[in-house]
């Protein structure tokens, strides 16, 4: 019951982790920031970051998915 509620609620989940990767993604393409290799380098592990929720989260859908 608790993985069909998972599962249910996980293609919303996925559509917004995939939309913070992708505003990730535009931060880390902003040119003011361009030459600020702090910030690049911060905004480039929140890209990451982002990405892997959204990996993580394909993940577990193909697990639920298995699994019923």
């Amino acid at each position: 019951a608790k993985e069909l509620r998972e599962l249910k609620g996980i293609e919303s989940a996925i559509a917004a982790a995939e939309a913070k990767a992708e505003r990730a993604r535009a931060a880390l393409e902003d040119p003011a920031v361009a030459s600020d290799v702090e910030e690049l380098v911060k905004r480039q592990q929140a890209l990451d970051a982002a990405r892997a929720a959204v990996d993580a989260l394909y993940g577990r859908w193909q697990d639920l998915e298995a699994r019923r």
